[in-house]
């Protein structure tokens, strides 16, 4: 949605006014510099999933043209109207053409074609991530191979036409058989196999909290100028300590994200008796737990692209996008009763 400003001069006098000199003039204020209104810095989708994200701008749009740079396979963008879109097809990833959770950096940039030196160039970044520790232990690890190197493309659309899901038939049907060589191999995650359950989740956890404590990362800091108790220790959550396209990003936001992931494989993996708490090396992840939950009892003023000094707590606020209304009070219950400190 873009939005135009007007101020309106409008003089008044009880006689009629003398004649004013140009240098008199009073002329609109208008929001002259050339910004994206509404860009993300950071996109995260899950694999077989679709994005459609219109970007806008301050100005009219008429006479400008989008472009992207470095953008991975399957990101587009409509160079009349800033439409991002994107289809992640798993055989991209098992094909080794995308990678998962990867941070890909992309530039984004937009050109008056009336005027060269009316351009602006940012950044964002998309990563894709996938539900596969689910799946592995849904069906098992040998089983979860085994259906990966026994894909038959042809198999698989009629199978999903026949239980009525014929998009996703449609989808199968249109790759045809080139997707066979693509999905037909063992699960492999950074080194990891599908019976390496505790790998896979440890490497995530790894990515998710790499950071030393700190209370502030100015200007972002707790709310009420208090001290995390875990200061110092290793490890907060990345994107406590971060960037993005307008420079620092630290977000209270990300980082429950990042953990509500991370901690809800791990409850379910404990449940299952598939989480081996004696070779899990998990104090990184706990102090990680514990500092955003110190931060969010406590709040957060958070500082990032669109997010700037903007308080985030576990009492609800933001209202309609906080951890609350994420679920965050139920994912720590989980934590507390299955997923707390045991190693």
């Amino acid at each position: 949605m873009t939005i135009f400003g007007l101020t309106w001069v409008i003089p008044c006098h009880g006689q009629t006014p003398a004649p004013r000199s140009l240098t008199d003039t009073l002329y609109p204020v208008q929001d002259s510099v050339l910004r994206i209104i509404n860009l993300s810095p950071y996109f995260t989708l899950h694999v077989d999933s679709t994005m459609n994200y219109g970007l806008e701008i301050n100005k009219n749009p008429t006479h400008f043209y989008w472009f992207l740079k470095n953008s991975p396979l399957g990101l587009k963008i409509n160079k009349d109207n800033g439409v991002l879109t994107f289809r992640a097809e798993k055989s991209y990833f098992l094909s080794g053409k995308l990678k998962y959770d990867y941070p890909y950096k992309v530039t984004v940039g937009v050109q008056n074609l009336k005027d060269p030196s009316e351009r602006l160039d940012t950044t964002f970044t998309i990563q894709f991530f996938t539900t596969e520790i689910a799946a592995i232990q849904y069906f098992g690890a040998s089983t979860w191979d085994s259906m990966l190197t026994g894909f038959d493309d042809a198999t698989v659309a009629a199978q999903l036409n026949a239980a009525g899901l014929t998009n996703a038939g449609g989808c199968f049907s249109t790759v045809g058989a080139a997707a066979n060589a693509a999905i037909a191999r063992p699960f492999l995650y950074q080194g990891h196999a599908a019976s390496d359950l505790m790998g896979i989740w440890s490497t995530i956890a790894g990515n998710t909290f790499d950071k030393t404590a700190q209370s502030t990362v100015s200007p972002a800091h707790i709310a009420d100028n208090t001290t995390s108790p875990e200061d110092g220790q290793c490890c907060m959550g990345h994107e406590f300590s971060s960037t993005d396209s307008q420079g620092l990003r630290s977000s209270a936001l990300y980082v429950f994200e990042g953990w509500m992931n991370v901690a809800s494989s791990r409850v379910a993996m404990l449940a299952l008796g598939n989480f081996d708490l004696a070779n899990a090396g998990e104090s990184a992840y706990h102090i990680g737990t514990l500092d955003l939950k110190y931060k969010l009892d406590h709040g957060y003023i958070s500082h990032a692209l669109n997010q700037n000094d903007i308080l985030v707590d576990d009492h609800g606020t933001p209202a309609s996008d906080g951890p609350n209304a994420k679920g965050f009070l139920y994912d720590f219950d989980a934590y507390t009763v299955v997923g707390n400190p045991q190693s």
